[in-house]
């Protein structure tokens, strides 16, 4: 019996033959051999793409500054860490002030190295931004660099060095400020390691100083920048290094060339670097955060100047002082110095700087025994509609922002009692003397002529002074008055007062002495007469 071709077997199923059967299954097989090689390429690519985009995700590195108006960048305040502008909506810094500023570096590998390169504008125009480095918690010492991060265990400090070129310009740079690491070791100078990714260009790597030197760009009576790195070894895969860039202040700069005086934004923060050991592709980009002028005021300040005149003395005495609300407080001026060589002005002043509070300040001078307060004059150096008002050894301030206020206090010698002034009254009375005869003229006898009778006498008496060989005169003048009891004669040459009666009596025993002088002559020119036979 012949079968037909295309017979139906008993169910009704066709009966394939058996050659058809093995082309399925070759069928079969190749289409799953090049599933496989498929599915093993996407999972080729997917290891190159991932292991591409996990070695550039590997590592990063993110800049946040701290906010401090109302709340601070503390650890129940995370968010007031910030990657935005810091202006007056959410900040209040002031000129030498410390603005916070933290570096956050994920997905890094224990054991590894990490170098961060940190700049900043230290100039803008002439005008000083961030003048120098500081420790991160100078000014908001609240603030936590870890807030709403889990960073590592282990803290570790590097000094920041001290800047040349702020010496070169009389800034004094503050010691003793870091760079702070979480979860990191600073690296110390001389140490060794591998190198397997772009921290630098060897396989291995010597640090040779940390931090790096400076390395400005600019000058300060332009546009400048700064620049350092650090560098260190992780100890945890989230690393936090903080530090604080300082507010530059008129009492460095100049009252035209400080901080507050910039309009804009000019106090930015970089991170310019990020290198590791482990990776040649870790990278920063320009990361940048700025704080407007804004948020940056300028503080207030009273000085109270001792002005003292010593007269004949060697030196002022202490003067105190009582002053009011704080900062101010009780004071004494004592540390004098001449305000030049020889000077009888003598200084000395008390300063209360860095005032933050507007409002009322009062300072009254204390009264020191013998001497006076002659006056107060005040002086303000960028007034800002503020005032002084002054009542006897009292002044009262009325300071606001920024203004500097001196008030000088002016002293001098307590004038003494009036001194004492004695009035003498004499009464003259003159009376008349009857004129005298006057005797004959003997030519070797003395001459005395009365004077015309007047309410004055004033007699002058010729006397014969005999010596070897020749005769002189000699003329005393004599001045008799009389007062209300006795007639009186004042010799001229002593001023001696003598009484009239003792003239009198005086003038006869010359008279009596006179002639007895002459008549022994006349005997003895008789004698020599009758001697010589005449």
């Amino acid at each position: 019996m012949n079968t037909p071709q295309n017979s139906i077997n008993p169910i009704g199923d066709p009966s394939p033959s058996s050659d058809s059967r093995g082309g399925l299954v070759v069928q079969a097989t190749v289409l799953w051999m090049a599933l496989i090689v498929v599915l093993a390429g996407v999972v080729a690519v997917l290891a190159i793409l991932g292991s591409q985009f996990f070695a550039s995700a590997k590592a990063g590195v993110s800049l946040e500054q701290c906010a401090n108006l109302g709340t601070v960048c503390d650890t129940a305040h995370p968010a007031r860490w910030q990657t935005g502008n810091l202006g007056q909506s959410n900040s209040e810094y002031y000129e030498r002030d410390v603005v916070p500023y933290r570096a956050i570096l994920t997905g890094l590998t224990p054991g590894e190295n990490y170098s961060l390169g940190i700049g900043w504008d230290t100039s803008v125009n002439g005008r000083q931004a961030m003048d120098f480095l500081a420790t991160y918690n100078h000014t908001v010492t609240a603030a936590d660099p870890c807030a709403g991060l889990t960073c590592g265990a282990g803290t570790d400090v590097l000094g920041i060095p001290a800047d040349p070129a702020l010496a070169a310009q009389a800034v004094t740079q503050w010691t003793g400020q870091n760079f702070t690491a979480f979860g990191a070791r600073f690296h110390a100078p001389g140490e060794t390691f591998p190198n397997t990714g772009n921290f630098c260009s060897g396989t291995d790597c010597v640090i040779t100083q940390n931090p790096s030197p400076y390395s400005p760009l600019g000058s300060f009576t332009g546009d400048r920048k700064n620049r350092i790195n650090v560098t260190f070894e992780a100890t945890h895969e989230t690393v936090v290094v903080a530090w604080g860039g300082h507010l530059a202040s008129r009492n460095d700069w100049g009252a035209e060339f400080s901080a507050a005086t910039i309009p804009g934004s000019p106090y930015h923060m970089r991170i310019e670097a990020f290198t590791c050991s482990d990776s040649s592709s870790c990278s920063s980009g320009q990361m940048d955060r700025s704080l407007n002028s804004s948020g940056v005021y300028l503080s207030g300040s009273i000085r109270i100047v001792k002005n003292a005149d010593i007269g004949d003395q060697s030196a002022p005495p202490a003067f105190g002082f009582e002053a009011s609300p704080a900062p101010l407080s009780a004071f004494t001026l004592n540390d004098f110095a001449p305000v030049e060589q020889g000077s009888e002005i003598w200084t000395d002043s008390k300063l209360f700087d860095d005032i933050r509070t507007e409002g009322i300040f009062t300072v009254t001078e204390s009264a020191v025994t013998g001497w006076e307060l002659e006056t107060i004059l005040c002086d303000v150096v960028a007034p800002n509609n503020g005032s002084q008002r002054i009542s006897g050894s009292t002044v009262q301030i009325d300071l606001r922002k920024g203004e500097l206020v001196t008030c000088t206090f002016y002293n001098q010698l307590a004038a003494g009692p009036p001194p004492t002034t004695t009035t003498t009254t004499t009464t003259t009375t003159t009376t008349t003397v009857p004129p005298t005869t006057t005797a004959p003229p003997v030519t070797t006898g003395p001459v005395i002529t009365q004077p015309e009778v007047t309410t004055e006498v004033t007699t002058v008496i010729t006397m014969p002074t005999v010596t070897t060989g020749e005769t002189t005169t000699t003329e005393v003048a004599i001045q008799i008055q009389t007062d209300t009891t006795e007639p009186t004669l004042i010799l001229p040459a002593s001023g001696a007062v003598i009484g009239v009666a003792d003239v009198v009596l005086a003038l006869i025993f010359l008279t009596l002495g006179f002639g007895a002088i002459m008549l022994v002559r006349s005997r003895n020119q008789e004698h020599e007469h009758k001697g010589s036979g005449l």
